[in-house]
C-alpha cells in the first residue's frame, strides 16, 4: 500500500505546499508542480459564497446567449450545418440530419458576437504556428487577439490556410486565415463551444460539401441552351408537355430576349412532332 492510500486527503500536502517546501530546499519544482501551485492559489482564494455567485452569473449569461443565438442569429447566414458524409449521393438536397456536421459559426455569426459584448478584433501574424509548421511556403498564420474597451487583450485564436488549399488565390488564403482565427477567438473567448463548432465553410472536407465547391450559378445563356437540348430530345407531345413546367419555370428566370427564344424552340417542336405524327402511314 502506497503512502497515498494511508494519508487522509484532508492530511495531504497541497502543490502549494510542495511548491515552497521545494523552494527552500533548493530544489527547482517541476513546471507541473508550479501550474497546480498557481491552479489551487486560484481556486483556495475564491470563498464559497463567491463561487456560488459565479455559478449563478454564468447561468445566467448561457441563458442570455441562447436567447441572443435565436433571436438575433440567422441559420444559413450567421451558423448553419455543413454536409459532412462521404458516401452520400445526394450531397445538395440531403435530408439525412446525420450526414451534416454540429451548426458551425459563420464570419457574419462571430462579427455580430464581437459587437454583443463591445469588442473588437485585430490580427496579428501568428508566427510561432508557422514555425511549428515547418516554414511552409504559401502557408498564412495570423492570431485574432479580442480587444476590450479598455484595450485589453481578452482573449485570442488562431487560424491558417494555405495557398495550394485556394487554388493559388493569395488574398482568398490569407481572408480565410483570418476568418478561422476570428472564430477560433469567438468560440475560446465566449465559451461557445456547446453551441457551436468551428467553421467548416470553406473547408474542402473528406466528401463533403464545402461552398467552394458548389457549381456555379448557370448563366441566362446556359438556362437557355440546357432548356433548349430537352425541348429538343422530346420525341412526343406527352414528353413535351410533362417538360411544359420547367419550362415555365425557366422562362421566369430569364430576361423577355431569351423568354422569345425559348418559347419558339418549344413551338417549332411541338409543330415537327404533330407534323411526323400525322406523316406516318395508317396502319
Amino acid at each position: 500500500m502506497d503512502d497515498q492510500e494511508i494519508i487522509p486527503p484532508e492530511a495531504r500536502p497541497t502543490a502549494d505546499a510542495l511548491a515552497k517546501v521545494a523552494q527552500k530546499a533548493g530544489i527547482e519544482a517541476s513546471p507541473q508542480t508550479q501550474q497546480l501551485a498557481q491552479v489551487s492559489g486560484a481556486i483556495s482564494s475564491i470563498s464559497v459564497a463567491d463561487l456560488k455567485a459565479h455559478i449563478a452569473h454564468e447561468k445566467e449569461v448561457r441563458e442570455l446567449i441562447k436567447v441572443f443565438i435565436t433571436e438575433s442569429l440567422v441559420d444559413g447566414v450567421d451558423y448553419g450545418k455543413i454536409h459532412i458524409a462521404k458516401d452520400c449521393q445526394n450531397k445538395y438536397n440531403c435530408k439525412n440530419e446525420y450526414h451534416y456536421s454540429k451548426a458551425c459559426l459563420f464570419k457574419p455569426g462571430a462579427e455580430k458576437f464581437v459587437s454583443l459584448f463591445h469588442l473588437r478584433a485585430q490580427f496579428v501574424r501568428d508566427t510561432d504556428t508557422y514555425e511549428m509548421a515547418g516554414n511552409v511556403a504559401g502557408l498564412f498564420c495570423f492570431e485574432c487577439q479580442i480587444i476590450n474597451q479598455s484595450g485589453e487583450i481578452v482573449g485570442f485564436g488562431k487560424g491558417a490556410c494555405s495557398v495550394a488549399e485556394k487554388s493559388g488565390n493569395v488574398n482568398v488564403a490569407i481572408k480565410i486565415a483570418k476568418k478561422r482565427a476570428l472564430i477560433d477567438a469567438v468560440l475560446t473567448s465566449g465559451a461557445l463551444s456547446d453551441f457551436f463548432t468551428q467553421d467548416l465553410e470553406d473547408m474542402n472536407l473528406d466528401g463533403g460539401v464545402a461552398k467552394d465547391d458548389k457549381p456555379a450559378p448557370k448563366s441566362n445563356k446556359e438556362k437557355v441552351e440546357a432548356i433548349i437540348k430537352e425541348i429538343q430530345v422530346c420525341k412526343n407531345i406527352e414528353a413535351l408537355t410533362k417538360l411544359k413546367p420547367k419550362i415555365m419555370a425557366t422562362l421566369q428566370e430569364l430576361p423577355a430576349v431569351y423568354q422569345t427564344q425559348v418559347k419558339q424552340i418549344a413551338i417549332a417542336q411541338k409543330t415537327s412532332i404533330n407534323t411526323s405524327q400525322n406523316d406516318k402511314p395508317v396502319k
